[in-house]
């Protein structure tokens, strides 16, 4: 899978995945609670956040929890390490978590599709304020510029081509 973007959404769709897999409530992830479902739910989730969103351990500590007690960036440390050796070594459960996780992501994400858009100037600016604000990505591909110009034989305006 490609590295998502680390947004806030993308955050939460990691948060949604591991709370689906491990049949847990957001807040259960989020609490200081060492429940084995729920420190389990809480160390699948430092790895994919520090792997598919390239946050620091400080950062994946502090996404969790409110500032005032965020988790210690070696807390998230130990358990990327813990997972990563528990994956190396073929554990079955581990495996198959990790794999529904990321299944379950894969099918979330945004789709990667093409699309044609006309519109004028003062739409299209309006159309990359919204990607951008709702942190869609986007490339754009392709640009024609339609010039407006008279019609030599009727004095009438039409769209042209440059």
């Amino acid at each position: 899978m490609s590295e998502l973007a680390n947004t806030h959404r993308n955050r939460q769709l990691v948060v949604d995945a591991i709370c689906h897999v491990y049949e847990i409530t957001e807040e259960q992830l989020c609490s200081r609670r060492r429940l084995r479902e729920i420190t389990s739910a809480r160390q699948m989730y430092y790895k994919v956040a520090r792997e598919h969103l390239g946050m620091t351990y400080t950062s994946i500590g502090s996404s969790l929890r409110n500032e005032h007690r965020p988790y210690d960036h070696t807390t998230v440390m130990h358990s990327v390490a813990l997972v990563n050796g528990l994956i190396s070594v073929k554990d079955a459960d581990i495996i198959h978590q990790y794999e529904q996780v990321m299944s379950y992501i894969r099918q979330r994400a945004s789709v990667v599709s093409t699309i044609m858009v006309k519109v004028g100037a003062d739409q299209l600016h309006k159309l990359l304020s919204f990607l951008q604000r709702e942190e869609i990505t986007f490339t754009i591909l392709e640009s024609v510029i339609l010039q407006q110009t008279k019609n030599e034989t009727n004095g009438t305006e039409q769209a042209g081509d440059d």
